[in-house]
Protein backbone atom coordinates (compact mmCIF):
# COMPACT_ATOMS: atom_id res chain seq x y z
CA UNK A 1 0.00 0.00 0.00
CA UNK A 2 1.39 3.26 -0.75
CA UNK A 3 2.60 5.77 1.81
CA UNK A 4 0.06 8.22 3.03
CA UNK A 5 0.77 11.82 3.96
CA UNK A 6 -1.05 13.47 6.40
CA UNK A 7 -0.47 17.52 6.71
CA UNK A 8 -2.32 20.49 8.58
CA UNK A 9 -3.71 23.33 6.95
CA UNK A 10 -0.58 25.43 7.83
CA UNK A 11 1.61 23.08 6.70
CA UNK A 12 0.29 22.44 3.47
CA UNK A 13 0.33 26.26 3.16
CA UNK A 14 3.34 26.21 3.36
CA UNK A 15 4.24 23.91 0.96
CA UNK A 16 2.34 24.74 -1.79
CA UNK A 17 3.88 28.71 -1.32
CA UNK A 18 7.33 26.84 -0.99
CA UNK A 19 7.04 25.21 -4.05
CA UNK A 20 5.04 25.17 -7.56
CA UNK A 21 1.83 23.18 -7.19
CA UNK A 22 2.76 20.79 -9.57
CA UNK A 23 5.96 20.00 -7.77
CA UNK A 24 3.85 19.39 -4.10
CA UNK A 25 1.17 17.47 -5.97
CA UNK A 26 4.06 15.33 -7.19
CA UNK A 27 5.44 14.63 -3.79
CA UNK A 28 2.37 13.69 -2.21
CA UNK A 29 1.68 11.34 -5.40
CA UNK A 30 -2.08 13.49 -6.61
CA UNK A 31 -2.70 15.33 -9.74
CA UNK A 32 -2.34 19.11 -9.61
CA UNK A 33 -5.96 19.17 -10.27
CA UNK A 34 -6.81 17.36 -7.15
CA UNK A 35 -4.26 19.38 -4.94
CA UNK A 36 -6.09 22.47 -6.30
CA UNK A 37 -9.55 20.91 -4.98
CA UNK A 38 -7.93 20.47 -1.73
CA UNK A 39 -6.88 23.56 -1.25
CA UNK A 40 -10.09 24.95 -2.37
CA UNK A 41 -11.57 23.22 0.59
CA UNK A 42 -9.46 23.70 3.22
CA UNK A 43 -9.47 27.33 2.00
CA UNK A 44 -5.52 27.77 1.44
CA UNK A 45 -4.94 30.65 -1.48
CA UNK A 46 -2.83 29.60 -3.98
CA UNK A 47 -0.29 31.63 -6.02
CA UNK A 48 -1.42 33.54 -9.32
CA UNK A 49 0.25 33.40 -12.41
CA UNK A 50 3.55 34.44 -12.84
CA UNK A 51 4.40 33.83 -9.09
CA UNK A 52 7.10 32.09 -9.99
CA UNK A 53 8.47 33.50 -12.78
CA UNK A 54 9.01 37.01 -10.80
CA UNK A 55 10.33 34.69 -7.89
CA UNK A 56 12.84 33.26 -10.59
CA UNK A 57 13.93 36.93 -11.99
CA UNK A 58 14.25 37.73 -8.23
CA UNK A 59 11.43 40.33 -7.85
CA UNK A 60 9.33 41.02 -5.14
CA UNK A 61 6.39 38.54 -5.12
CA UNK A 62 4.42 38.90 -1.89
CA UNK A 63 2.48 35.79 -0.60
CA UNK A 64 -1.38 36.17 0.21
CA UNK A 65 -1.76 35.17 3.79
CA UNK A 66 -3.36 32.44 4.89
CA UNK A 67 -7.09 32.96 5.85
CA UNK A 68 -7.70 32.56 9.64
CA UNK A 69 -10.74 30.09 10.34
CA UNK A 70 -13.74 30.90 12.74
CA UNK A 71 -13.21 28.71 15.91
CA UNK A 72 -16.74 27.22 15.50
CA UNK A 73 -16.19 26.40 11.89
CA UNK A 74 -17.40 22.81 11.85
CA UNK A 75 -17.23 22.91 8.01
CA UNK A 76 -13.77 23.47 6.77
CA UNK A 77 -11.15 21.11 7.81
CA UNK A 78 -8.14 21.42 9.63
CA UNK A 79 -5.82 18.82 7.97
CA UNK A 80 -5.59 16.60 4.97
CA UNK A 81 -4.13 12.85 4.59
CA UNK A 82 -2.87 12.15 1.19
CA UNK A 83 -3.22 8.77 -0.48
CA UNK A 84 -1.05 8.30 -3.67
CA UNK A 85 -2.82 6.94 -6.52
CA UNK A 86 -2.22 3.19 -7.02
CA UNK A 87 0.57 2.25 -9.33
CA UNK A 88 -0.89 0.90 -12.66
CA UNK A 89 2.08 -0.94 -14.46
CA UNK A 90 2.14 0.50 -18.40
CA UNK A 91 2.92 -1.05 -21.01
CA UNK A 92 6.92 -1.11 -21.80
CA UNK A 93 7.88 2.11 -24.31
CA UNK A 94 10.41 1.79 -26.61
CA UNK A 95 13.63 2.70 -25.16
CA UNK A 96 14.27 5.66 -27.31
CA UNK A 97 10.95 7.09 -25.87
CA UNK A 98 11.85 5.83 -22.15
CA UNK A 99 15.36 7.43 -22.55
CA UNK A 100 13.73 10.60 -23.87
CA UNK A 101 10.96 10.79 -21.20
CA UNK A 102 14.04 10.00 -18.48
CA UNK A 103 15.86 12.92 -20.11
CA UNK A 104 13.42 15.54 -19.98
CA UNK A 105 12.20 14.38 -16.04
CA UNK A 106 15.53 15.67 -15.23
CA UNK A 107 15.21 19.15 -13.94
CA UNK A 108 18.87 20.28 -15.44
CA UNK A 109 17.40 19.16 -18.80
CA UNK A 110 14.36 21.03 -18.50
CA UNK A 111 13.58 23.90 -20.98
CA UNK A 112 13.25 27.30 -19.55
CA UNK A 113 11.39 30.10 -21.88
CA UNK A 114 13.27 33.56 -21.56
CA UNK A 115 11.27 36.25 -20.39
CA UNK A 116 13.58 38.27 -22.97
CA UNK A 117 14.46 38.37 -26.59
CA UNK A 118 17.73 39.35 -25.98
CA UNK A 119 20.54 37.55 -28.33
CA UNK A 120 17.67 35.41 -30.02
CA UNK A 121 18.58 32.25 -31.99
CA UNK A 122 19.34 33.16 -36.21
CA UNK A 123 16.25 31.63 -37.09
CA UNK A 124 14.16 33.43 -34.76
CA UNK A 125 15.19 36.64 -35.35
CA UNK A 126 14.93 35.87 -38.83
CA UNK A 127 10.94 35.16 -38.33
CA UNK A 128 10.84 38.33 -36.15
CA UNK A 129 12.49 40.53 -39.13
CA UNK A 130 10.01 39.18 -41.08
CA UNK A 131 6.74 39.57 -38.96
CA UNK A 132 7.29 42.44 -37.41
CA UNK A 133 8.36 44.25 -40.56
CA UNK A 134 11.28 46.00 -39.61
CA UNK A 135 13.96 47.09 -41.52
CA UNK A 136 15.96 44.10 -41.67
CA UNK A 137 12.85 42.16 -42.81
CA UNK A 138 12.53 40.88 -46.44
CA UNK A 139 9.71 42.37 -48.15
CA UNK A 140 8.00 40.43 -50.48
CA UNK A 141 9.63 40.09 -54.00
CA UNK A 142 7.46 38.13 -56.86
CA UNK A 143 11.10 37.03 -58.47
CA UNK A 144 12.17 35.78 -55.11
CA UNK A 145 8.60 34.61 -53.58
CA UNK A 146 8.07 35.36 -49.83
CA UNK A 147 10.72 35.37 -47.74
CA UNK A 148 11.06 32.07 -45.43
CA UNK A 149 10.45 31.87 -41.68
CA UNK A 150 9.51 29.61 -39.02
CA UNK A 151 5.94 28.51 -38.52
CA UNK A 152 4.65 31.03 -36.36
CA UNK A 153 1.26 31.38 -36.90
CA UNK A 154 -0.48 34.20 -34.37
CA UNK A 155 -2.19 37.08 -33.71
CA UNK A 156 0.28 40.66 -32.60
CA UNK A 157 -0.59 40.71 -29.65
CA UNK A 158 1.17 37.02 -28.88
CA UNK A 159 3.87 37.50 -31.32
CA UNK A 160 6.68 38.21 -28.60
CA UNK A 161 5.57 35.31 -26.50
CA UNK A 162 5.38 32.85 -29.57
CA UNK A 163 8.84 34.12 -30.80
CA UNK A 164 10.41 33.37 -26.88
CA UNK A 165 8.76 29.93 -27.05
CA UNK A 166 9.92 29.26 -30.32
CA UNK A 167 13.56 30.17 -29.29
CA UNK A 168 14.01 27.81 -26.22
CA UNK A 169 12.18 25.36 -28.96
CA UNK A 170 15.05 25.36 -31.42
CA UNK A 171 17.50 25.91 -28.74
CA UNK A 172 16.26 22.96 -26.89
CA UNK A 173 16.44 20.76 -30.78
CA UNK A 174 19.35 21.60 -31.87
CA UNK A 175 20.91 20.94 -27.80
CA UNK A 176 19.69 17.77 -28.37
CA UNK A 177 21.35 17.25 -31.83
CA UNK A 178 18.59 17.66 -33.90
CA UNK A 179 18.59 19.93 -36.97
CA UNK A 180 15.85 22.38 -37.79
CA UNK A 181 15.46 23.57 -41.46
CA UNK A 182 13.13 25.80 -43.63
CA UNK A 183 10.58 24.66 -46.04
CA UNK A 184 11.75 26.05 -49.69
CA UNK A 185 9.93 27.17 -52.55
CA UNK A 186 6.34 27.09 -51.50
CA UNK A 187 6.57 25.41 -48.92
CA UNK A 188 6.06 27.64 -45.68
CA UNK A 189 6.60 25.27 -43.24
CA UNK A 190 9.85 24.66 -40.31
CA UNK A 191 11.04 21.17 -39.68
CA UNK A 192 12.90 19.51 -36.88
CA UNK A 193 14.86 15.83 -38.21
CA UNK A 194 14.61 13.39 -35.13
CA UNK A 195 15.80 9.72 -36.53
CA UNK A 196 15.85 10.83 -39.57
CA UNK A 197 12.19 11.95 -39.49
CA UNK A 198 11.77 15.58 -41.14
CA UNK A 199 8.68 16.50 -38.71
CA UNK A 200 7.12 19.62 -39.68
CA UNK A 201 6.49 21.75 -36.40
CA UNK A 202 5.29 25.39 -35.46
CA UNK A 203 3.06 27.77 -33.08
CA UNK A 204 -0.19 29.15 -33.81
CA UNK A 205 -2.86 31.00 -31.69
CA UNK A 206 -6.19 29.43 -31.92
CA UNK A 207 -9.38 30.60 -32.94
CA UNK A 208 -12.66 31.35 -30.84
CA UNK A 209 -16.35 31.44 -32.27
CA UNK A 210 -17.91 35.22 -32.08
CA UNK A 211 -21.21 36.09 -32.54
CA UNK A 212 -21.72 38.78 -35.29
CA UNK A 213 -24.53 40.84 -34.19
CA UNK A 214 -27.50 41.24 -36.63
CA UNK A 215 -27.83 43.49 -39.31
CA UNK A 216 -29.77 45.88 -39.38
CA UNK A 217 -33.41 45.29 -42.11
CA UNK A 218 -32.48 47.98 -44.99
CA UNK A 219 -35.14 49.74 -47.06
CA UNK A 220 -35.50 49.65 -50.90
CA UNK A 221 -36.70 52.23 -53.29
CA UNK A 222 -39.69 50.90 -53.41
CA UNK A 223 -40.82 50.76 -50.12
CA UNK A 224 -39.52 46.91 -49.40
CA UNK A 225 -37.84 46.09 -46.09
CA UNK A 226 -35.39 43.63 -46.15
CA UNK A 227 -32.75 42.31 -43.51
CA UNK A 228 -29.53 41.46 -45.73
CA UNK A 229 -27.54 38.12 -45.03
CA UNK A 230 -24.48 38.00 -42.57
CA UNK A 231 -22.73 34.82 -41.25
CA UNK A 232 -23.90 34.18 -37.56
CA UNK A 233 -20.16 33.77 -36.02
CA UNK A 234 -16.71 34.76 -37.09
CA UNK A 235 -13.40 33.58 -36.19
CA UNK A 236 -11.11 35.13 -33.78
CA UNK A 237 -8.01 34.99 -32.08
CA UNK A 238 -8.40 32.95 -28.77
CA UNK A 239 -5.10 34.07 -27.05
CA UNK A 240 -4.50 30.77 -26.45
CA UNK A 241 -1.01 29.34 -28.35
CA UNK A 242 -0.75 25.71 -29.35
CA UNK A 243 2.20 23.71 -30.46
CA UNK A 244 1.65 21.91 -33.55
CA UNK A 245 2.43 19.35 -35.88
CA UNK A 246 1.61 19.84 -39.48
CA UNK A 247 0.67 17.67 -42.43
CA UNK A 248 3.48 16.86 -44.62
CA UNK A 249 1.08 17.06 -48.00
CA UNK A 250 -0.34 20.51 -46.74
CA UNK A 251 -0.13 23.83 -44.07
CA UNK A 252 -3.05 22.02 -42.32
CA UNK A 253 -2.60 20.73 -39.02
CA UNK A 254 -1.96 17.82 -38.15
CA UNK A 255 -1.67 17.64 -34.25
CA UNK A 256 -2.31 19.93 -31.52
CA UNK A 257 -0.53 20.75 -28.07
CA UNK A 258 -2.87 23.27 -26.72
CA UNK A 259 -2.07 25.00 -23.26
CA UNK A 260 -4.86 25.42 -20.79
CA UNK A 261 -5.51 27.91 -17.68
CA UNK A 262 -3.70 25.72 -15.60
CA UNK A 263 -0.89 24.86 -17.80
CA UNK A 264 0.71 27.24 -20.36
CA UNK A 265 2.79 27.06 -23.74
CA UNK A 266 5.53 27.57 -21.34
CA UNK A 267 5.45 24.52 -19.93
CA UNK A 268 4.63 22.17 -22.21
CA UNK A 269 8.02 22.12 -24.07
CA UNK A 270 8.75 19.02 -22.54
CA UNK A 271 5.61 17.06 -23.10
CA UNK A 272 5.71 18.51 -27.18
CA UNK A 273 9.28 17.08 -27.11
CA UNK A 274 8.59 13.40 -25.87
CA UNK A 275 5.67 13.57 -28.13
CA UNK A 276 7.68 14.68 -31.12
CA UNK A 277 10.25 11.39 -30.20
CA UNK A 278 7.33 9.55 -30.21
CA UNK A 279 5.88 10.37 -33.53
CA UNK A 280 9.49 10.04 -34.85
CA UNK A 281 9.96 6.86 -33.17
CA UNK A 282 6.73 5.37 -34.61
CA UNK A 283 7.77 7.04 -38.46
CA UNK A 284 10.90 5.79 -38.24
CA UNK A 285 9.80 1.59 -37.07
CA UNK A 286 7.44 2.56 -40.13
CA UNK A 287 9.69 3.05 -42.65
CA UNK A 288 12.00 -0.06 -41.33
CA UNK A 289 8.75 -2.40 -41.68
CA UNK A 290 7.93 -0.92 -44.91
CA UNK A 291 11.80 -1.41 -45.84
CA UNK A 292 11.41 -5.38 -44.56
CA UNK A 293 8.05 -5.65 -46.09
CA UNK A 294 10.20 -3.92 -49.91
CA UNK A 295 12.42 -6.61 -49.04
CA UNK A 296 10.68 -9.59 -48.96
CA UNK A 297 8.50 -8.88 -51.92
CA UNK A 298 11.98 -8.36 -53.69
CA UNK A 299 13.13 -11.68 -52.29
CA UNK A 300 9.68 -13.14 -53.45
CA UNK A 301 9.74 -11.81 -57.02
CA UNK A 302 13.46 -13.02 -57.49
CA UNK A 303 12.65 -16.20 -56.11
CA UNK A 304 9.42 -16.02 -58.65
CA UNK A 305 11.71 -15.15 -61.22
CA UNK A 306 14.09 -17.87 -60.67
CA UNK A 307 12.00 -20.33 -60.70
CA UNK A 308 10.52 -19.41 -64.09
CA UNK A 309 14.02 -19.25 -65.28
CA UNK A 310 14.28 -23.28 -64.10
CA UNK A 311 11.33 -24.14 -65.70
CA UNK A 312 12.04 -22.62 -68.67
CA UNK A 313 15.05 -24.29 -68.59
CA UNK A 314 13.25 -27.44 -67.68
CA UNK A 315 10.96 -26.88 -70.62
CA UNK A 316 13.54 -26.18 -73.16
CA UNK A 317 15.31 -29.46 -72.00
CA UNK A 318 12.21 -31.39 -72.86
CA UNK A 319 12.23 -29.99 -76.44
CA UNK A 320 15.24 -30.53 -77.06
CA UNK A 321 14.94 -34.42 -75.69
CA UNK A 322 11.58 -34.19 -78.44
CA UNK A 323 13.75 -33.11 -80.65
CA UNK A 324 16.41 -35.76 -80.22
CA UNK A 325 13.53 -38.79 -79.93
CA UNK A 326 12.49 -38.01 -83.36
CA UNK A 327 15.94 -37.38 -85.16
CA UNK A 328 16.58 -41.17 -83.55
CA UNK A 329 13.08 -42.25 -84.65
CA UNK A 330 13.31 -40.80 -88.06
CA UNK A 331 17.07 -42.26 -88.32
CA UNK A 332 15.82 -45.82 -87.60
CA UNK A 333 13.20 -45.76 -90.02
CA UNK A 334 16.10 -44.80 -92.75
CA UNK A 335 18.20 -47.31 -91.96
CA UNK A 336 15.22 -49.84 -92.03
CA UNK A 337 13.98 -48.70 -95.23
CA UNK A 338 18.09 -48.31 -96.65
CA UNK A 339 18.35 -51.94 -95.41
CA UNK A 340 14.84 -53.21 -97.57
CA UNK A 341 16.03 -51.53 -100.32
CA UNK A 342 19.55 -53.26 -100.25
CA UNK A 343 17.64 -56.47 -99.67
CA UNK A 344 15.33 -56.10 -102.46
CA UNK A 345 18.49 -54.94 -104.94
CA UNK A 346 20.66 -58.09 -104.23
CA UNK A 347 17.47 -60.78 -105.19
Amino acid sequence: MAEQTRLTREELYARVWTEPVRTVAKQLGISDVGLAKDCKRLKIPLPGRGYWAKKAAGKNAPRIPLPALPPNDAVTPRERTFTPAPIVPTPDLPRPIADQMAFEADPANKTVVREDLRSPHPLVKLTRDVLEETKQAHTYDWRRGRPQRLDIDVAKPQLRRALRSMDALVRAFEARGWNVTLGTGDDRKSYVTIFNQRLPFGIRETLKKVANPPPKPQRLVDGTVYTPWHREYRDEPSGQLAFVMRYSWSHGVDKSWRESKTRRLEERLGDFIISLVSIAHEEAESDKRRAEMERKRLEAEELRRAEERRREAEAACVRALNRQSLRWETSKRLDAYLKAVRATAES
